[in-house]
């Protein structure tokens, strides 16, 4: 978009008009620098409409055939702020009702209304999504696996639990440790299925590594009372431990 102040524009326009009042309009265009026919164009406008005549005009087209009708471009915004659907899921809903409009062109409408982005229709950011939960239906249907980098810990400690020889699941997160095809056919031989929670997302895979209020209290030894499944409580919180290396904190 050129200057408002640059010659040709509004500006210059107005001003190469004026001077063509009392000198031929081929004498001001040659000065000018320009034609003079585009000189006289510019002048039939001034003399026409005004200052107004000089602004520049849309170069959109007068009629458009191919253009999307106005319903279904309504249709398209309905349906992404009504339910918060992605393109293809509006592409589909489309074809379904007998519309024959391209993602590419759902997406570009989109665009243009300023809903292309999921956090455009609701600023508050609210979501369609449901929330779900990995819960356990019974005792060792379920085990979550997370890495804590301890070297302190004193060989043969810990508890052994007993009663269970075959799990149902293993959540673990996308750590490489837990991709490789050592580790995945170790767990497919003691349980029926290995789930890794989605990337980015440490909240899903949280009974391991953070504090829970709920965490279930059990009890493998009689001489070791009640101990609580968490890795949290088992460090010094004190801020004097705090400032060490994690290993100095046991």
């Amino acid at each position: 978009m050129p200057l408002a102040n640059a010659p040709l524009t509004p500006a210059g326009r107005l001003h190469l008009a004026q001077r063509c009042q009392p000198r031929p309009i081929a004498h001001v265009a040659a000065d000018a620098g320009i034609s003079r026919r585009c000189l006289s164009k510019w002048k039939a406008r001034y003399d026409e409409l005004g200052e107004v005549g000089l602004l520049d005009r849309s170069s959109v087209p007068h009629a458009s055939p191919m253009q999307m009708p106005a319903d279904v471009v309504e249709l398209i915004e309905r349906l992404r702020r009504d339910h918060k659907w992605t393109v293809r899921r509006i592409h589909l809903e489309l074809t379904r009702t007998g519309h024959r409009v391209s993602s590419a062109t759902v997406s570009r409408w989109l665009t243009r209304r300023g809903i292309n982005r999921r956090r455009d229709i609701d600023p508050d950011g609210s979501t369609n999504r449901s929330t779900g939960r990995i819960t356990a239906r019974y005792p060792g249907h379920i085990i979550h696996l997370d890495v804590k980098k301890v070297g302190r810990i004193p060989d043969g400690g810990g508890w052994r639990a007993h009663g269970i020889n075959r799990l149902v699941r293993v959540v673990t997160d996308n750590g490489a440790n837990y991709k490789a095809t050592a580790f995945t056919r170790t767990v497919l031989a003691v349980a029926s299925r290995h789930q890794r929670i989605r990337p980015h997302t440490p909240r899903h895979n949280g009974k391991v590594c953070e504090d829970r209020p709920g965490a279930a209290p059990a009890r493998s030894d009689p001489g070791q009372g009640m101990t609580t499944v968490s890795c949290v409580r088992s460090v010094d919180r004190s801020p004097v431990r705090l400032r060490g290396a994690p290993a100095r904190r046991i």
